[in-house]
């Protein structure tokens, strides 16, 4: 996973090199997604037994679903899905001319299905990363985040370390134009 990641950050490094923009390049490439899937697979640590992955957390390639879908994940209706949009509690994007929602938002294991302090993660983002290189930092293991092992953002933020760190990566990330 860590090898695909990779590829598509370098892929996206050299379309903004090149003044393409991320979620154009992504709608080129959005019906060729699927073919990037590798299920997740849990790993342990040398210090603990508990799984680094749990509960279906974000090691996972760049994903986005409709609006229906995540209502149905969520277990909400579309006025709320609109209402977590508009108070920036949920990101939206377009995708082939559709609103979607990218899936490493989703946390089966918090209250509200969200990955926990997700409006300021959205915030620490806003106008630093597109969509997809957002979702891929999410999803990347951070050597910045260390408690028994390299964490991804969304797992950091879900087994409540502290969100400023998390912050920081996503702020470090962006753009430096």
């Amino acid at each position: 996973m860590t090898d695909i990641t990779d590829k598509i950050a370098g892929l996206f490094a050299a379309a903004r090199a090149a003044s393409i923009d991320a979620d154009q390049l992504l709608g080129s490439v959005a019906t060729n997604l699927e073919a990037l899937h590798i299920p997740p697979q849990a790993t342990t640590t040398a210090s603990t037994s508990r799984p680094v992955l749990s509960a279906g957390l974000a090691r996972r390639p760049v994903r986005a679903e409709s609006l229906r879908q995540a209502a149905a994940r969520l277990g909400l209706d579309g006025v709320s899905i609109k209402r977590l949009l508009a108070n920036g509690d949920l990101q939206a994007v377009t995708v082939g001319g559709t609103l979607a929602i990218p899936t490493w938002q989703y946390d089966a294991g918090s209250p509200s299905g969200l990955v926990p302090h997700i409006r300021a993660v959205l915030a620490a983002a806003e106008g630093r990363l597109s969509w997809i290189e957002l979702a891929i930092i999410m999803a990347t293991p951070q050597t910045a985040l260390i408690a028994e092992a390299d964490h991804n953002i969304v797992e950091w933020l879900h087994f409540g370390f502290p969100v400023d760190s998390a912050l920081a990566v996503i702020r470090m990330e962006g753009r430096h134009d």
